[in-house]
């Protein structure tokens, strides 16, 4: 027999009487426990069942399928389980003479343990093989084991025999939707008119989801208005309490909608406070609902799709927060705002989208280098609650940059804690400008980004009281390839955790 589909997997379990019995009547509650299985890694969850705990696991490659087994101890009885996963081209039933003799190997090591039945089943379109072994009291443990759309899935059963049917819950979990959560801050994909026809912050989360039916059809969808204002308005508070309330939902992914104004900023923020094994995906409208071709509804439903594709939720991790426009997705570290009111108006400039929508279906194109992400989460692990406000300074043609010496004699006042220089070409500022940003880095700490929008600036290439290496030695801290804007975002975060200067310096130097 051919495999028709991409994948299956296949899992054997053996019941050993381990030598200490239980006693005949022992009660096991009838709960369902999922044991996950995701990129060839096994993941054994069953809490609750005081005697039981996971003995070993390990995972090898073998040809031509993935071999994994585990052994647990519960309800008075050890166990064995190993799942194969075989390409397409492989006829599964070959293999099992390979994983019959290593089951059996190990099972003797249990104190003999004896073959269970296996049945070969098809759940929601995909082969399964479900197995089932004897515990004390009557009971039994059964398994079944699945692929389905790049996802492997077993699920175990402990209880009576016959109270329920691992088939049809294993179906009902293969087919049921992903639960995303739309949390709706504000923004123009928010706004309605007034009597005068001006637009006006007014749709909640429910209006947004209420006007894209074909969301349904997508995730089951929950919907929380977190505020209703103008991403312009936004405060780096209101974005950590964000942030902490998405770490507190029970969603297989999460959609914030919100403004433009700030979306590169707030969702590079996001990526700093959240380390999620979910898709965060944040989405906006350049067009308000009043217009004749709105692209907020769009953005909605691509932004869902995104979160609820399986290629996104398993590489969750590893691509952080993200954003999507206009049926393409951005990581939050690159993304920018490029134009003030086209609906193309966001790019990835450096690194372009990781992925593309295309009908209805996520289509993958990198995976982002996060390196430095990684890092900064590590540096950023505590984070007050008291904000560290951060001026921007712009470099431009003939400006000596008066502002600073008015700002740092009344830095009581403007309360400033930290700054960023928005540089010119590789990181250079004009001569007359220079006297008042050196007073500057040694008043507080000054990051360099370049003014251009992003990309890896010079070190040590030009001489000069202005150039880089001037600037470096006077001891301004070097921003990497970060845009300014999000460069003050990391900077502010940074002081907000109490970092010194030499750390700062550190996390910065990390981004190239």
């Amino acid at each position: 027999m051919k495999l028709q589909r991409r994948s299956v997997l296949a899992a054997v379990l053996i019941a050993a009487p381990t030598l200490v019995r239980a006693q005949a009547k022992l009660q096991i509650p009838d709960r369902w426990y999922a044991v996950k299985v995701e990129d060839n890694a096994f993941i054994v969850e069953m809490p609750g069942i005081p005697d039981h705990k996971v003995l070993n696991d390990a995972s090898a490659r073998g040809t031509p399928f993935v071999l994994h087994s585990y052994s647990l101890e519960a309800g008075g009885n050890s166990y064995v389980a190993q799942t194969a996963f075989y390409p397409a081209d492989v006829e599964y039933r070959e293999p099992q003479r390979v994983l019959h003799a290593a089951l059996e190997s190990r099972a003797k090591q249990l104190n003999g343990g004896k073959w269970t039945k296996t049945d070969w089943r098809e759940v929601a379109g995909a082969a399964a093989v479900e197995s089932a072994g004897p515990l004390a009291g009557g009971s039994q443990l059964r398994q079944l084991a699945v692929s389905k759309e790049r996802r492997f899935v077993s699920l175990a059963f402990m209880g009576r025999r016959g109270r329920r049917s691992l088939l049809q819950v294993a179906q009902a979990h293969l087919m049921a939707k992903p639960r995303i959560h739309v949390l709706a801050p504000g923004g123009t994909i928010a706004t309605r008119p007034d009597s005068s026809g001006a637009m006006q912050m007014g749709l909640g989360a429910d209006d947004l989801v209420a006007a894209v039916p074909l969301l349904k059809g997508v995730a089951e969808i929950a919907a929380e208005t977190v505020s209703r204002v103008g991403s312009h308005s936004l405060g780096f508070d209101q974005i950590h309490a964000l942030a902490a309330r998405i770490r507190a939902l029970e969603a297989d992914g999460v959609v914030v909608t919100q403004g433009t104004d700030t979306l590169e900023e707030t969702s590079f923020l996001l990526d700093l406070l959240l380390e999620l094994d979910v898709p965060v995906v944040v989405t906006a409208a350049m067009r308000n609902p009043s217009l004749t071709s709105p692209d907020g509804p769009g953005n909605l439903l691509a932004a869902v799709r995104v979160a609820a594709d399986p290629w996104m939720r398993a590489h969750a991790k590893a691509l952080g927060v993200v954003a999507v426009m206009l049926d393409e997705v951005y990581a939050a570290a690159d993304v920018a705002k490029v134009h003030p009111t086209r609906v193309n108006g966001f790019a990835s400039m450096q690194t372009g989208p990781l992925a593309a929508l295309v009908e209805d279906r996520v289509v993958p194109m990198s995976l982002p280098v996060r390196d430095a992400m990684i890092a900064a989460r590590r540096k950023l692990a505590r984070i007050g609650d008291k904000a560290a406000p951060v001026a921007l300074f712009w470099t431009a043609l003939d400006d000596a940059l008066p502002l600073i010496p008015l700002m740092l004699a009344a830095s009581d006042r403007v309360g400033y804690r930290g700054a960023v220089i928005a540089a010119m070409g590789g990181g250079h500022a004009p001569e007359r400008a220079v006297e008042n940003v050196v007073r500057l880095a040694k008043a507080m700490p000054t990051v360099v980004s370049p003014r251009t929008g992003g990309g890896p600036m010079l070190r040590k290439t030009y001489a000069g009281p202005s150039s880089e290496i001037a600037l470096r030695q006077a001891g301004l801290i070097w921003g990497g390839r970060l845009h300014p804007l999000k460069a003050r975002v990391l900077l502010e975060t940074c002081l907000r955790a109490g970092l010194e200067r030499a750390a700062i310096s550190e996390l910065f130097d990390a981004f190239g």
